[in-house]
């Protein structure tokens, strides 16, 4: 219930964020903005499991949930000043239905692939869970193109930029959180660094992140900014075969914080550009909307990335093992490697596919002015 909470007020706040930044900044500032603002939202996300392990080095679990107290304290004094202050708007109704049956999918989905990865996909539970997903997804999609009040306003994704920036959000967020899953196990488990010593290697991506973001920003404001997102989405893609050649056992620290540098940096220069184009091609009517969406499109890659990640991993090791696998196994390292090198050709694969999306974003966008 305290999670189901929590997840209550971050949505609310990150929902709202662009909106507010879009109609804050004008134009040839925007970028820039969506820079900081981008970095920061991704260095929270990433930034969590490697503060978590130095919080461990250290502590207790419990000191993990205390942290956030001081931090929520001091963010919303911060808000009482420094958001900006609108007039107050009619309020309107909620889809209940519609949310209901997007819950419903949601859960249905990801319980199933979890579940399906423990007891194995074909038994009843995860069946039984991919069914009421697509009954729900059918009912959602119906509800909301109907509704006078949709949950979710489907109409938007008539616009062809904005559903094409959206959709190479979903990959690179899918993408990124294979190395944020997989990375734990490879560092702790297979080279058996502590807690502690695993934290502070992972912080190597968010560190790049909180450089590479404002710059991707600020050449979003100079440069055209798809072709910003686009060349960002290569150096991400360099950095996918750099794991799948270059990461085993005897693999040296330095080539993997390189890497990581550069999967940092190409993150960094796709981001803030992509979330400027995203929220400048709509009307400013649609930006509670846009930024709503473009919170899910984050999310979801998130956690569509977590339940990827897992199941390739450990179907690429039961598939050498030849039997289930559902963990580490330390007495076969070579069935991780197996697993952790397919891992990372399918996050090759999501980077080149959001590539393709981006450059056919940059072909849509030619000649077109951004609001």
């Amino acid at each position: 219930m305290a999670r189901i909470v929590q997840a209550f007020g971050g949505a609310l706040t990150l929902s709202n964020t662009y909106g507010i930044v879009t109609s804050t900044f004008d134009i040839n500032r925007r970028g820039r903005a969506m820079g900081f603002v981008g970095t920061f939202v991704a260095l929270g996300s990433v930034a969590g499991p490697a503060l978590g392990g130095l919080i461990l080095a250290t502590g207790s679990w419990h000191d993990i949930f205390w942290i956030n107290v001081p931090i929520g304290l001091i963010a919303i004094i911060i808000g009482v000043f420094a958001l900006p202050k609108t007039e107050s708007r009619p309020g309107g109704e909620i889809d209940w239905f519609g949310l209901i049956s997007w819950s419903i999918f949601i859960i249905g989905l990801f319980g199933g692939v979890f579940i399906g990865q423990q007891v194995g996909f074909t038994t009843a539970v995860p069946i039984i869970g991919f069914i009421l997903a697509l009954i729900a997804i059918v009912i959602f999609l119906q509800r909301e193109w109907h509704t006078s009040a949709p949950m979710m306003s489907l109409h938007i994704f008539s616009n062809r930029p904005f559903t094409l920036g959206v959709s190479a959000a979903v990959l690179i967020f899918l993408s990124n959180f294979f190395s944020v899953v997989l990375m734990p196990f490879y560092l702790e488990n297979a080279r058996r660094f502590t807690p502690g010593q695993a934290g502070i290697l992972l912080m190597v991506f968010p560190i790049t992140l909180v450089i590479a973001g404002p710059i991707g920003g600020f050449l979003a404001d100079k440069l055209s900014q798809a072709t910003v997102a686009s060349t960002g989405l290569g150096i991400i893609a360099l950095s996918q075969l750099g794991f799948v050649l270059f990461l085993n056992g005897t693999t040296p620290i330095w080539q993997y914080i390189l890497i990581t540098i550069v999967m940092g940096l190409g993150t960094g220069l796709f981001q803030s550009p992509n979330g400027d184009i995203v929220m400048s091609v709509v009307d400013k009517s649609e930006l509670g909307i846009a930024g709503s969406i473009n919170s899910l499109a984050r999310n979801l890659g998130m956690v569509t990335g977590t339940a990827a990640a897992t199941t390739t991993l450990f179907g690429a090791m039961s598939h050498f093992m030849g039997y289930h696998v559902t963990t580490y196994l330390p007495a076969h390292p070579e069935a991780f490697y197996y697993g952790l090198r397919v891992s990372f050709v399918v996050s090759f694969i999501m980077i080149v596919l959001a590539l393709l999306t981006s450059l056919r974003l940059s072909h849509v966008l030619r000649g077109r002015k951004l609001k």
